[in-house]
């Protein structure tokens, strides 16, 4: 997980995403991330999803930090969208991922060069096996805010 700033708001972009139907509790969210995602210590939530993060053992810091992909408005149902961001620790790749109006489950990753960026979409598309009603790419940091 990386924290990106935006018109002076932090916000976290690299979490895994997952579908309810409905709102779990922290209890389960706990047993969950204590099964499947060890290292996570952080949780947002999207309209019928919730997913996970890690902070790397530095919570504090992540205080009032909103997931990126929990505020996004997009009108396209399906949405691909490959970003040039930086953060603190340097510019890195993030690819955001939209199918059925629902953040696809490994559709907000962050990734350090361009290339394993274009190897996660084409491995995406692959397995989502459809066209994606938009595409968006940002070459630059600039077009990317």
């Amino acid at each position: 997980m990386r924290r990106v700033t935006i018109n002076d708001r932090p916000w976290a972009v690299g979490l895994q995403w997952h579908l309810s139907n409905t709102k779990p509790t922290t209890a389960v969210l706990r047993g969950v991330a204590q099964k499947e995602f060890p290292d996570s210590d952080m949780v947002a939530f999207r309209q019928r999803q919730w997913a996970f993060g890690s902070s790397h053992n530095r919570i504090r810091e992540w205080l009032n930090v909103r997931a990126l992909g929990a505020a996004l408005k997009i009108p396209s149902a399906s949405f691909l969208g490959l970003f040039h961001l930086e953060d603190h620790e340097g510019e890195f790749w993030w690819v955001f991922a939209l199918a059925q109006s629902l953040v696809v489950g490994m559709g907000d990753q962050v990734f350090p060069t361009r290339q394993e960026a274009d190897n996660w979409i084409h491995s995406l598309r692959d397995l989502l096996d459809f066209e994606f009603d938009e595409t968006v790419v940002c070459e630059s940091v600039e077009d990317s805010v």
